[in-house]
């Protein structure tokens, strides 16, 4: 009695989105550090540090802020700087066994996305906390960041297009402009790709222009999926190209000899990001949307390799959540799935409810019924025992008339 849909890929408004960064924070000496270790007996510089704080907040605006830091400073004062930017009543952020956990304070919503990088001031050091495998510059964040490749010749994002209105997930009649709080006018997308000979190809789309008549507030998914795969079918490189939408509103290309594919979106002035489509980004902790196959698909990934915690060196398990996170993962589809059942449990109630009050209505109008209609033995019987006796009498009374004559009477 439960759509498959909801209960695989169902969606939980009292869930709060987290996510993580996959590089542990350590000292100089590899110890764990808490949120009094100092940046000096992190990274060993006496410089200050510029800490560069990327993402989207809950209401859909993606920002590109800066945090600068005195060596001096705690790990608490650049969480406190990360909450800062953010702002300080939108997100909590805390240190999770060295990696920076930023949990969403505001439930059933999954627009929340994080990156931090660390530069030291006046010299060459650098401080990393998230990695992606296939990005070598730990600092880029949703700059041509490449899809993972899911299959052959087959390519998928890491974010999810969802509407700001409704946390729902984006279709092809969606607007760029309602995934995003972010000025779009303006702006263009790029798309990088490369075939399996090594030649890359590139191609650009400014919205104001490029699908007129809509102007860039206008202009929908369907309408850029389709300009891409025109022109990848236009190169003899590339046959049967399709971009399209997943049950998770992920995006995945298909073509034919297609090898790599990236697809990224910035303000041609400013350089700034209006629209997230893949990034190297923080790793996924909890949402309120889910996936049950990809989360055990993780979990069982997370155990065979022995994974405790996010491990962003790792050249194939850069975006897998660990187990700690994991089993988070699945205590909420355990709660998710229990809710289902709990459904299950209402509408079963509801039908019996309803049977009961079916039978009870029934059994009242046959009896109403009954009382119009049925006979009642014990009046028919008087009934007939009064005709009965009626006849008898009648019947006695014409004997008697049929006896008598004329000798009779005289």
């Amino acid at each position: 009695n439960i759509p498959g849909e909801e209960l695989f890929f169902g969606e939980d408004l009292n869930i709060n989105r987290s996510v993580t960064t996959n590089v542990a924070l350590k000292t100089t000496e590899g110890e764990p550090v808490s949120v009094q270790t100092t940046l000096e007996e992190i990274t060993n510089s006496t410089n200050n540090f510029d800490f560069t704080v990327q993402g989207r907040k809950s209401d859909g605006t993606i920002f590109n802020d800066t945090v600068t830091l005195p060596p001096n400073a705690t790990v608490q004062d650049l969480l406190n700087g990360i909450a800062n930017k953010f702002g300080e009543d939108q997100v909590e952020v805390s240190l999770v066994n060295g990696f920076i956990n930023v949990r969403d304070k505001r439930e059933g919503n999954s627009l929340l996305d994080f990156h931090i990088y660390g530069t030291e001031e006046g010299g060459s050091g650098t401080l990393s906390f998230i990695k992606t495998n296939g990005v070598s510059d730990d600092s880029v964040y949703a700059d041509s960041v490449p899809f993972e490749k899911i299959a052959n010749n087959a390519f998928q994002s890491n974010l999810p297009q969802i509407l700001i209105s409704d946390n729902s997930y984006a279709n092809e009649a969606t607007k760029l402009s309602e995934t995003t709080k972010n000025d779009l006018i303006g702006d263009s997308i790029t798309v990088e790709v490369e075939d399996e000979n090594g030649n890359s190809y590139n191609y650009t789309y400014d919205l104001d222009n490029t699908f007129s008549p809509n102007t860039a507030e206008e202009v929908t998914y369907g309408q850029l999926f389709r300009k891409i795969t025109d022109d990848l079918n236009s190169e003899t490189a590339f046959s049967n190209a399709k971009v399209q939408f997943d049950q998770t509103g992920k995006i995945v290309v298909n073509a034919d000899g297609l090898a790599s594919f990236s697809l990224s979106e910035s303000d041609t002035t400013t350089n700034e990001v209006g629209l997230l489509f893949n990034a190297n980004n923080a790793l996924t902790v909890d949402d309120p949307k889910h996936d049950f196959f990809a989360a055990i698909d993780e979990a069982i990934e997370a155990v065979e390799n022995g994974l405790l915690y996010p491990d962003g060196t790792s050249d194939t398990l850069s975006r897998n959540p660990g187990i700690e996170n994991a089993l988070a993962r699945i205590d909420h589809l355990i709660e998710h799935v229990g809710k289902e059942h709990t459904k299950i449990g209402a509408m079963s109630n509801s039908l019996q409810y309803a049977v009961e009050r079916s039978e009870t209505l029934k059994l009242n109008v046959q009896s109403l019924r009954s009382e119009v209609l049925d006979t009642d033995i014990g009046e028919a019987t008087m009934k007939l025992n009064q005709l009965s006796l009626n006849y008898q009498a009648m019947m006695a009374s014409i004997a008697r008339v049929q006896n008598l004559s004329l000798v009779n009477y005289l």
